[in-house]
């Protein structure tokens, strides 16, 4: 996420410096006695570059770049995948086999019906927990990992080409030269990157709700399995 934050400072910086520029050339126009070209661009960036402008500023407050680490996201992964969804898989494979013990017709009675009445409810329990709680939650934390890593790149790269631009009309800018076509380019460009910010904020924003109802479908999971007393353990609870 730094990557970002560093991208999105540098484009604050760029902007200061068209800012600066922008009011330069204006001075200049009117130190020439151009007034009525310098209003002209004045007008014409209250209207069409500063709307955006706000738009873009609007979008990027510091919260909303929390969104947290990627790779972060996938070491839990692999932690959970590691001591949570795999032993229950492969504790469901030894259930499993265990439970063919009932097929033993040399043992009969009560203490064999039993013993296979309870291992199935253990069986049954620990598979639920594989597929309905260990592995969906593997799933949905891996799934939000990927769109941070897009929703970061994408709000990268938008900035940085806005920077591109940025940094192309300072020099015109401040010359006073072309100022109506320094507030064209302008309003272009950070509507662009409005438009690529509001995308990726959406993708996101959509990903963590997808995440969350993920959870939350785990925990109802969680409630619907029996184990062995009817209960899960409270261990079991996300």
């Amino acid at each position: 996420m730094s990557a970002v934050i560093d991208v999105w400072i540098e484009f604050q910086n760029a902007w200061e410096d068209v800012v600066d520029a922008f009011n330069t050339g204006l001075d200049f126009l009117r130190w020439l006695g151009l007034d009525g070209l310098a209003d002209d661009a004045a007008n014409a960036w209250d209207t069409t570059v500063q709307p955006q402008a706000d738009r873009v500023f609007g979008m990027m407050p510091s919260d909303q770049l929390a969104y947290g680490s990627p790779l972060a996201l996938l070491d839990r992964v692999d932690l959970w995948t590691v001591y949570v969804a795999e032993p229950c898989n492969r504790g469901a494979g030894v259930l499993d086999s265990m439970g063919s013990l009932s097929a033993d017709h040399t043992w009969v009675g009560s203490a064999a019906d039993a013993y296979a009445e309870r291992a199935g409810r253990q069986l049954e329990a620990v598979q639920a927990m594989a597929q309905d709680i260990a592995f969906p939650v593997s799933e949905a934390l891996r799934e939000l990992a990927n769109e941070i890593s897009s929703f970061q790149d994408g709000i990268r790269g938008g900035v940085l080409a806005a920077i591109g631009t940025l940094v192309l009309v300072v020099v015109e800018a401040a010359s006073g030269v072309g100022m109506l076509w320094v507030v064209a380019t302008l309003a272009v460009a950070l509507g662009l990157l409005g438009d690529v910010m509001a995308n990726n904020f959406a993708r996101i924003t959509e990903a963590g709700e997808s995440a969350a109802a993920a959870f939350d479908q785990v925990r109802s999971n969680a409630g619907v399995y029996p184990y062995t007393n009817g209960q899960w353990p409270a261990g079991a609870v996300i």
